[in-house]
């Protein structure tokens, strides 16, 4: 504000705009600039009783004291724009951020929606490969027990040998015998299950393998919602406040006190007045 108050450019806006040539001297051919200057290095501003005031010199001290609060006026008023355009830039500048920040969480929740996808993909390639290793154990029990029935029959041992001791430690053949062994390998083709394939087997563990080093590098997306959803409240506030018409608010730059004037030497035939507007 008194940055404004002591701008040489300002004084000389005022004085033009508000006709104070005229209002000072009627006399023609006087420049304007003079006027201002001789106004400029005529206007001080003092400390006093916690108070700022501005204190000119003059010879017309009503038309000096309309210049001054003329002059409190357009720099209150210079204050309010500076702010708003202030208020206007910090707020697109953190529109962009709040944009590009949102744009990101929602790149990260793509990829953790690429999360989820590759989860339930492992989660079925798990049941698969589940599957494919009961096949395979399937069709192993199956060749075992062919070849102990082949041996059952060339020995002829027809039935099991379950209740001899520490039969465990027996062959397969001594301990199912033929009979029993036939029934095992009739129970297990019965059982309806996709026949192993030990090669698509391998295809799916490397799967599951890379699946699962994705899904390590990836983190939970259920903060990165919040944080969108935190952001994009406040980028909307923004935007609010952005397409307000600033111009209705009214911002305190500095309140008038007093508005006075004195003759400093009554005695002489051009009185020098002297006279302030205090603010703060």
């Amino acid at each position: 504000f008194l940055f404004n108050i002591k701008s040489y450019k300002l004084k000389q806006e005022v004085f033009a705009n508000g006709g104070f040539q005229k209002k000072i001297s009627r006399k023609t051919g006087i420049d304007t600039d003079q006027s201002v200057s001789a106004i400029y290095n005529s206007t001080k501003i003092v400390k006093r009783d916690g108070n700022t005031y501005l204190e000119l010199e003059g010879t017309h001290p009503k038309v000096m004291l309309e210049f001054l609060t003329a002059l409190v006026e357009a720099a209150k008023e210079n204050v309010s724009i500076e702010i708003k355009d202030k208020a206007r830039s910090l707020g697109k500048t953190r529109i962009n951020n709040l944009s590009t920040k949102i744009e990101e969480l929602h790149q990260k929740i793509a990829v953790q929606k690429q999360k989820e996808n590759l989860q339930k993909q492992i989660e079925n390639l798990q049941k698969q490969i589940e599957k494919e290793k009961k096949a395979q154990k399937k069709a192993q029990k199956i060749v075992r027990f062919s070849k102990a029935l082949d041996m059952a029959k060339l020995i002829g041992i027809k039935n099991n040998n379950f209740d001899k001791p520490d039969i465990e430690s027996a062959p397969v053949w001594f301990q199912y015998g033929e009979l029993a062994l036939q029934q095992e390998i009739r129970s297990l083709r019965s059982k309806k299950e996709e026949i192993p394939n030990t090669k698509k087997l391998s295809i799916e563990k490397a799967k599951l393998k890379k699946f699962q080093e994705e899904v390590r590098s990836l983190r939970s997306k259920k903060e990165e919602i919040s944080k969108t959803k935190k952001l994009s409240i406040e980028k909307a506030k923004l935007k609010k406040i952005q397409t307000a018409d600033l111009t209705l608010l009214k911002f305190k730059v500095v309140t008038i006190g007093k508005h006075s004037y004195s003759l400093v030497k009554p005695n002489q035939t051009l009185m020098i007045v002297v006279f302030g507007v205090a603010f703060g």
